[in-house]
């Protein structure tokens, strides 16, 4: 948790000199960081008492023992909250601007508080991913089994990150850049959750898929077997169960209508049921096949399906004709290069390519 920052803001937009910007940023660490309520309360409760009225101690202490089951103190712990005493006699205190000295000290009492809570106060998701990074570069697929049992299939350009002693956590915690599909080891006292830049998923034990591509409009949750409970990050309170053979979409295109009652932000919720593709008389799932080394693709455009060649193939595509870019296809690769696939391609719409190292142009 962004302790200072968040303190040093509550300061400013108390005394009355946050700025819009600052304002802003503000709600946004809250919005991450629910627990920074506890920051916000006790400045409410320093600001809401005159100068001559005021122990912080007293404030501090009473705000520790509110709070004494999420935090766990010990009653035998040797820490204890600063002694102001020391700080500021009486005839000092009177002799000073209410408004001069109670940002300082209420920012000591936080300082002190986040603190306690940093010793104290169970792991955040943010840090417990911190020490352990598995990154899958373009044209690379991997596959890996987690501390707790958990095996996962990282697709190309994606980067997945964990606590390796996420055993010992009240919860199983990863973050993910990218495609993964995920076989969660069963712990119903122990939920595994998976983070992403714009949704979080919950579960129990189960397997599905995640697409979750920082450069990409669409985010996706497809759930093979068990059930999932995900939420969008910004509207954390809205939970939505996910049922075997369902697939979500957290769709920002540009062209999305804020109006919709199924849009948050401008990005459209959808959910719907997970069918096979079949090519060449053989099945296949769109959402996983990439995991058995095929990519599949659906009705796509060529403007869609360049990001995914790209990553499949690590190349980098350049197409130079608008009417080229709406090009629609269905297909699957496994191994064929890149040359073949574009071969490939040009049977059902014609185009010409050339290729240089890794770099591609279509016109």
């Amino acid at each position: 948790m962004n302790d200072h920052r968040i303190i040093e803001l509550l300061g400013r937009k108390m005394a009355g000199e946050i700025s819009d910007l600052e304002l802003i940023e503000l709600r946004e660490l809250m919005a991450h960081y629910p627990d920074a309520v506890y920051y916000e309360e006790i400045f409410k409760q320093i600001w809401a008492n005159p100068a001559e009225d005021t122990n912080t101690d007293e404030l501090y202490e009473k705000h520790l023992l509110k709070h004494a089951g999420q935090f766990n103190f010990d009653q035998n712990n040797e820490r204890t909250a600063p002694n102001y005493e020391n700080d500021y006699t009486d005839q000092e205190l009177s002799g000073r601007k209410w408004s001069g000295y109670r940002i300082p000290l209420i920012c000591t009492v936080l300082l002190a508080l986040a603190t306690a809570i940093f010793f104290f106060y169970p792991k955040t998701a943010e840090d417990q991913v911190a020490d352990t990074q598995i990154i899958s570069g373009k044209g690379i697929r991997k596959n890996i089994t987690l501390p707790d049992g958990t095996t996962v299939w990282l697709n190309a350009d994606s980067k997945l990150s964990y606590d390796k002693a996420m055993i010992n956590r009240d919860q199983r915690v990863v973050m993910l850049s990218g495609e993964a599909f995920f076989d969660v080891k069963h712990d119903k006292a122990h939920p595994f959750i998976i983070k992403t830049e714009k949704i979080s998923i919950k579960v129990l034990g189960t397997s599905f898929n995640v697409r979750a591509y920082e450069d990409d409009d669409r985010t996706e949750t497809t759930l093979i077997r068990g059930s999932v409970e995900l939420s969008v990050n910004n509207r954390p309170n809205e939970k939505i169960i996910l049922k075997p053979s369902e697939k979500f979409i957290l769709n920002e295109q540009n062209n999305q209508v804020k109006e919709d009652p199924s849009s948050i932000n401008g990005a459209k919720m959808i959910i719907e049921y997970v069918a096979p593709v079949i090519v060449a008389n053989k099945e296949y799932l769109t959402e996983t096949s990439w995991k058995e080394n095929y990519l599949v693709f659906k009705d796509e455009s060529l403007e869609e399906l360049a990001p995914k060649l790209e990553r499949w193939y690590n190349v980098k595509i350049a197409i130079k004709n608008s009417k080229i870019k709406s090009y629609r296809y269905t297909g699957a690769f496994s191994k064929e290069t890149i040359h073949q696939a574009l071969q490939a391609m040009q049977l059902t719409k014609h185009f010409n390519f050339k290729i240089q190292d890794h770099d591609i142009e279509i016109y």
